[in-house]
């Protein structure tokens, strides 16, 4: 399938108003007023753009390195492939999945969108918005909420509309997993997307059942723990495995507590490109590819999923964060990264010849441009 680059940017650029419901047996709390906005969005929908949640899944789905060559799936290019860029709003396309494809892929939406919504919803910051470690029955993200609040967010994903009910109630059995352990949250939140297929429209079910959050997931060490770990994915957006490994394991020495052995001199890293946006250089690599090459982590994935692109499509991906934020990286000093707000991204539209980008608030950087 050839696509212009006018059609790429118009299904990227294309706001979803996807309604979200709250599970009739388990409805977020009217009396707290950390709900507020998502309460809100009852009435309005959610809207986000295609480039802003391939953006999240992009990232927030980046797999954390196993050793220095262990670079990430490019997920927001994959899902150019399997996404219905004619649909009028977000659907898979009309191909031959693999059920446990699908609920992988699915998935990966479901953390997306989920991660949209704590941000925008519960104004959590987006370095903040972390996975929460095995091991353990519990949910899947947490994150600092604005006056001292604290929230933990399960996100699921189907393509079957049927399985909504029974991933609350998986999310509501891992909330009973916390309430046994004595952690408590001002936010809990499950949130299940269903991804469109066919004629159906997608849809999200939100629920919020009664329930009692590790301590150590909010204290002393958790800011920059999680912190860390955020960038560590974020290398690995960037293609970047060997200085990703680095960020992972004083991730881990913070949380442990151990005297930190980080301080290192950068790994050599391979020779980045630029891109300039309006008048900020972003720097990072163009993949025409979803997998790395010569992957044995992925090897077998690859033999699965390659009958989805028989067809390659005519296009690349840059994946890259801001020039003095990668500076910031390599000095091994995040927390000097300014973050902008969601209303500050906004004012990133095109690069060369009028491709349009997405910018996140950690100052990453996703674009599509034809080849």
């Amino acid at each position: 399938m050839t696509l212009s680059q006018i059609e790429i940017d118009t299904f990227l650029d294309r706001q979803n108003n996807v309604p979200i419901f709250e599970h009739p047996q388990y409805p977020v709390p009217r009396t707290n007023h950390e709900y507020t906005k998502l309460l809100a969005m009852f009435r309005s929908g959610f809207v986000f753009s295609n480039r802003d949640l391939l953006h999240a899944i992009g990232c927030k789905t980046a797999a954390l390195p196993m050793n220095d060559q262990d670079e990430a799936i490019r997920s927001a290019y994959v899902f150019l492939h399997l996404l219905d860029i004619d649909a009028p709003t977000l659907r898979f396309r009309d191909v031959h999945i693999d059920s446990d494809l699908a609920r992988v892929r699915s998935q990966q939406i479901g953390i997306g969108m989920m991660c949209l919504i704590a941000s925008r919803a519960f104004g959590v910051d987006w370095d903040q918005l972390s996975d929460i470690p095995a091991p353990g029955k519990r949910f899947d993200y947490r994150g600092p909420i604005p006056g001292n609040k604290r929230g933990i967010f399960e996100a699921k994903g189907t393509g079957d509309p049927y399985h909504q009910g029974s991933q609350i109630l998986d999310g509501r059995e891992k909330k009973e997993a916390h309430h046994k352990r004595n952690e408590h949250y001002d936010v809990e939140l499950i949130v299940a997307t269903y991804v469109g297929v066919g004629d159906d429209n997608p849809r999200i079910i939100v629920a919020d059942p009664q329930f009692s959050i590790n301590e150590s997931m909010f204290g002393p060490r958790a800011e920059k723990y999680y912190r860390l770990r955020h960038f560590t994915r974020v290398l690995q957006f960037l293609a970047l495995p060997s200085l990703s490994r680095l960020y992972y394991a004083h991730a881990n020495e913070v949380l442990r507590g151990w005297p930190s052995m980080y301080r290192r001199l950068p790994p050599q890293l391979p020779t980045l490109e630029m891109l300039r946006i309006d008048k900020t250089e972003f720097v990072g690599r163009w993949f025409d590819r979803w997998l790395p090459p010569d992957s044995f982590r992925y090897k077998r994935l690859y033999e699965r999923e390659r009958t989805l692109l028989t067809s390659e499509l005519n296009f690349r991906s840059f994946q890259g964060i801001a020039r003095s934020s990668f500076d910031y990286l390599l000095k091994e000093s995040p927390e000097e990264i300014k973050f902008m707000s969601w209303e500050e991204c906004q004012k990133y539209k095109g690069i060369n010849g009028g491709t349009r980008a997405s910018v996140f608030p950690d100052t990453t950087v996703l674009a599509f441009e034809v080849i």
